[in-house]
């Protein structure tokens, strides 16, 4: 054989070859070879946007709803429903709803619940003003809180209220501790601020802010019940609500410039120090710590009008958003896309609550009080 047809023969065997990987990858395997590559390590503080896969939403409710609670050891959901104050409990996955023995209100404005959810706190609005509530559903009591509270709060872990009350007869603007129905009140702290907000962040520590706006400065405190003074954290921001982690070590805190514009999410530690931009443009309303307290969840509007004042409108309700939900982890500033909703459903999300090793999220959409359930 020559030397030109053994070239030629072996230029004929390698295309032979070269034909039959080629085959084999498109017709047995469904496509081209994929080249091999590495994936390059996450930077820290980078964002890490990506399509969300296929995620579950299911709607809980057809109806809206006021303050659910969860209780995960008991597979138990309980919610009052707005419009006729009915009480129902059933399953995490919806199954079992019952309606419960209660006393149906009207006018329900906000229900906060005992750590077992076998009390709660309801409190409403009639022709004479605010009322609050006590009731124990095992004996079906109920017992009024006083009149002249203005802020309570229900503790994470005890049958317990913090709340602030003004009495002007005596002059007198306090902060107090209680039972759960109003027994045994024990006065904390005096103090010259008048519009309170109160958090009830661990067994001994209490959170207390001033009524936020984005049109005037705001302050965020907190202080102990075993060492009642004033400890100053933030001070000077504008658009300052605040969410404190379980733990109590860090707070999350909405900023705007002094027109209530350009709302930013921060984190601070707990004395408002290591000072963090979370590059999210949402309200910490809008969030929930991880469990282990390192990672926020969040729902960011994908946009907000220009003239809204936040988060006062945000209240008012004077605006509607659809959100993307997002996760970012507080110590290294990764920023991961968990999943956003279709543009023309509007999920405005609220009240969250996270379940089964923050694999399940339950959150209310204020556009329009239905309960949701979201596999992450």
């Amino acid at each position: 054989m020559t030397r030109k047809k053994t070239i030629l023969l072996l230029l004929v065997l390698i295309l032979l070859i070269a034909g039959a990987v080629l085959a084999y990858y498109f017709f047995v395997r469904g496509g081209s070879p994929a080249p091999t590559t590495e994936t390059p390590e996450t930077a820290p503080g980078e964002v890490v946007i990506k399509p969300p896969t296929l995620k579950e939403l299911v709607q809980m409710t057809d109806e809206a709803i006021i303050s659910p609670t969860i209780n995960e050891n008991k597979n138990r959901l309980r919610y009052i429903t707005k419009n006729d104050g009915a009480l129902y409990t059933s399953d995490l996955d919806g199954k079992n709803r019952t309606k419960e023995q209660f006393v149906t209100l009207s006018g329900l404005i906000k229900t906060l619940w005992s750590p077992d959810q076998e009390k709660l706190i309801n409190i409403y609005a009639d022709t004479f003003g605010v009322k609050r509530f006590y009731y124990n559903l095992a004996d079906k009591s109920a017992v009024p809180l006083i009149k002249n509270m203005n802020w309570v709060e229900y503790s994470k872990t005890q049958d317990k209220i913090v709340y602030h009350y003004e009495d002007p007869s005596q002059n007198t603007n306090t902060i107090a501790v209680a039972n759960a129905d109003g027994s045994l009140s024990q006065s904390i702290l005096n103090t010259r601020i008048r519009d309170i907000r109160l958090q009830w962040v661990t067994d001994d520590k209490i959170s207390i802010s001033t009524a936020p706006s984005g049109l005037s400065e705001n302050v965020l405190y907190f202080t102990k019940i075993s060492n009642p003074k004033l400890v100053r954290v933030l001070s000077g921001i504008y658009g300052l609500t605040s969410l404190w982690s379980n733990d109590g070590k860090r707070v999350i805190f909405s900023q705007t410039d002094r027109n209530g514009n350009n709302v930013r999410l921060f984190s601070a530690n707990e004395n408002g120090l290591d000072v963090k931009d979370t590059n999210l443009k949402t309200l910490p309303e809008k969030c929930i710590f991880s469990k282990d307290n390192v990672s926020v969840y969040c729902a960011e509007p994908i946009s907000i009008p220009e003239n809204a004042i936040l988060p006062d409108d945000y209240y008012k309700k004077t605006f509607s958003v659809n959100d993307a939900i997002w996760k970012v982890n507080l110590e290294t500033g990764k920023k991961d896309l968990l999943y956003q909703f279709q543009e023309d459903l509007n999920f405005d999300v609220s009240e969250m609550t996270l379940v089964k090793d923050e694999a399940i999220l339950f959150f209310v959409n204020r556009n329009n009080g239905f309960l949701y359930r979201l596999e992450l």
